[in-house]
């Protein structure tokens, strides 16, 4: 689809404008394309969390995912966010927020182009933050204590923060190392490890000490697959 002349010159505007913002903010990464997916701006790589935000998104090029969430946001006509999440072998795991917002022309009202931000995620459990605050109008959360867990323990405690039960704890863990991990041995490994290592004699004072302790901030990198990409567009409401 061909771009007015009114069209032109306000997406060159808007391209523009935008630089001048960016060229501002160390920490702003986006790119606009037009309708077609060609790029036709970006903002310069002028930190390392810029680069860094750049080169996991890098990794993403190819996914026919991103392609479907960029075809979505154009023609739903409206904002689409994902998250993103890699491993990079220098800097770890990364978790990145991707935001779709169409650019529309005020005057013509027609879509001129696709605007993508991009940010490092910095907040993962806004849920226990929002407990943490109104049970002790304390927005701090401690570090996890080091109890020098084994890799299956955090996994274990990672995915039981998240309330699961031993039986989706074991298909989850099934299904990441590919080989059955049994009901029976995450419950032997709640009474027999768990349990123990928090001095705890039950689930329930079990999460609670895990709360407390900051565990809700743990996430063990092998919980991951090499890349997720999944839309969470619509996944805090407010009513």
């Amino acid at each position: 689809m061909e771009l007015s002349n009114a069209d032109k010159c306000f997406l060159e505007l808007y391209l523009a404008s935008l630089q001048v913002v960016s060229d501002s903010s160390l920490e702003m990464n986006y790119d606009v394309t037009d309708l077609r997916f060609n790029l036709i701006g970006q903002s310069k790589l002028n930190s390392y969390g810029n680069r860094v935000t750049r080169d996991v998104l890098a990794t993403f090029r190819q996914e026919a995912k991103l392609d479907f969430y960029r075809k979505k946001a154009i023609e739903q006509q409206r904002v689409i966010k994902i998250l993103a999440v890699n491993r990079l072998p220098d800097v770890g795991t990364m978790m990145i927020a991707i935001n779709w917002r169409p650019i529309y022309n005020p005057q013509t009202r027609n879509m001129v182009a696709l605007l993508c931000f991009s940010h490092n995620l910095e907040v993962f459990n806004i849920v226990d933050i929002l407990r943490r605050f109104y049970q002790t109008d304390n927005f701090v959360s401690p570090r996890p204590i080091d109890l020098s867990l084994t890799e299956r323990e955090k996994q274990v405690v990672f995915f039981f923060v998240l309330n699961l039960d031993s039986q989706e704890i074991a298909a989850i863990l099934t299904k990441i190392e590919n080989k059955t991990i049994s009901k029976n041995s995450i419950n032997h490994m709640f009474s027999q490890q768990l349990f123990p290592k928090f001095g705890v004699f039950n689930r329930k004072s079990l999460y609670n000490k895990l709360i407390h302790c900051g565990y809700s901030r743990l996430m063990p990198i092998n919980v991951l697959d090499e890349k997720i990409v999944f839309e969470i567009t619509d996944y805090i409401e407010f009513d």
